[in-house]
């Protein structure tokens, strides 16, 4: 009796449910394609902690690069000298200095959002201590299509893979802002975090009965929008609107039933 009331699993941190879903969609995906998985993240999930555990797993992972991240060149391998192991970082970088330096950008066009680009960017090879080896810095020159939300004059970026291209790179990164939009459809056009719901008495329903805690439903509006995306994909203006009210129309259904079953 004394695990009763206890949840079944213990506490994580977002870093350590972020691994271990990779973890996961390593085992899934390399077992389906046979290829090594791309991880594009965000840079709050770029730490020592989960970048250890993913690269374990032999994924390449994209994510941002702050300014005064701790960055060293690589080691002189023919300077070495008496006895001990070889040395992994070399002199320091200043990721701020070089990426206000006028020289050394390159332009060159890529196809992002949809559409050709002019791209002003500089790359080259660092060792980064919370990866533990190479990485391949590219900073992205900001512009008014380009990153215009950033308030710098320019981004940061680095992989993992040494080898990786720069459009490779540059192109992970815009795909992932992609999914930026639809958590802005989530939470404006279906109110996720908005929503309140009662029983059928009109007491509100208690957290542990709402499915996901401090924002019941939040995962139905997900789950909403996803098919509206996916059959939105080859619609017209009109299939659209008419699967946009048959959507919202079962959403609301299947809702009104949940309140009257609880």
């Amino acid at each position: 009796m004394e695990n009763v009331g206890k949840a079944p699993w213990k506490f994580r941190t977002k870093l350590e449910l972020a691994a271990g879903l990779v973890e996961w969609c390593v085992r899934l995906f390399q077992n389906w394609f046979r290829r090594r998985v791309l991880v594009v993240a965000d840079g709050a999930y770029a730490k020592r902690p989960s970048l250890q555990r993913v690269l374990a797993t032999g994924a390449v992972v994209v994510s941002r690069l702050r300014k005064d991240a701790a960055l060293f060149e690589l080691p002189d391998v023919k300077k070495r000298r008496g006895r001990g192991r070889p040395r992994k970082y070399g002199k320091e970088i200043s990721l701020a200095r070089r990426g206000a330096h006028r020289q050394g950008w390159t332009t060159t066009r890529m196809i992002l959002y949809g559409r050709e680009q002019e791209i002003r960017y500089k790359t080259f090879l660092a060792t980064y201590p919370p990866v533990g080896g190479v990485i391949r810095i590219v900073i992205v020159k900001r512009s008014a299509d380009l990153f215009a939300d950033n308030s710098d004059e320019w981004v940061a970026f680095f992989c993992t893979d040494a080898a990786a291209s720069v459009q490779t790179i540059i192109e992970s990164v815009a795909d992932r802002a992609a999914i930026e939009q639809n958590f802005h459809d989530v939470k404006e056009v279906h109110g996720a975090g908005e929503q309140q719901p009662e029983q059928s008495d009109g007491k509100p329903l208690p957290e542990e009965r709402s499915g996901c805690g401090a924002e019941p439903g939040h995962h139905q509006r997900a789950g909403a929008n996803s098919l509206l995306a996916l059959g939105s994909w080859s619609a017209s203006g009109t299939g659209i609107c008419r699967l946009l009210a048959t959507t919202l129309v079962g959403f609301v259904a299947s809702q009104s039933l949940r309140l009257i079953l609880s």
